[in-house]
């Protein structure tokens, strides 16, 4: 399976991994198993590393049916990390499905940036936009 997962009972923290070329259904059926794992703890953050992901074969509405349920809590931070500029749309396509949820997720062009995120306290949210807009010179 193109999907795995690590979780850290320590750090709170679960990270997956996306390598090649991963379907809907894959990315489902691990979401299932995750949450089926008994180290799994909704409140834990979770890294969403697409990385060394080629491609996700998926279309808009399998990102909504994905978007539409979360095994994570709400005070759970999420973080996808999406160097390349395909995942990454897809990512915030992903991110405006669960807009409605008030979730606490975040797209990143870097682990090191998602990371710092992640470990970050909770009043220094921001929106990716705030994020993907250049600095003033």
């Amino acid at each position: 399976m193109p999907l795995d997962s690590h979780i850290d009972p320590d750090r709170g923290v679960i990270t997956t991994r996306v390598r090649g070329r991963t379907s809907a259904a894959e990315v489902l059926a691990h979401q299932e198993a995750l949450a089926d794992d008994p180290a799994f703890d909704p409140d834990f953050h979770h890294l969403f590393d697409l990385t060394e992901a080629e491609t996700l074969e998926i279309s808009s509405e399998q990102i909504r049916s994905l978007a539409s349920v979360s095994i994570f809590s709400p005070s759970s931070r999420r973080a996808v990390v999406a160097p390349r500029d395909l995942l990454y749309g897809l990512s915030r396509m992903y991110e405006g499905f669960r807009d409605l949820a008030q979730d606490r997720l975040q797209i990143f062009r870097s682990r090191s940036e998602a990371l710092a995120w992640l470990e970050s306290e909770p009043e220094s949210d921001e929106t990716s936009e705030e994020r993907a807009r250049p600095e003033d010179d």
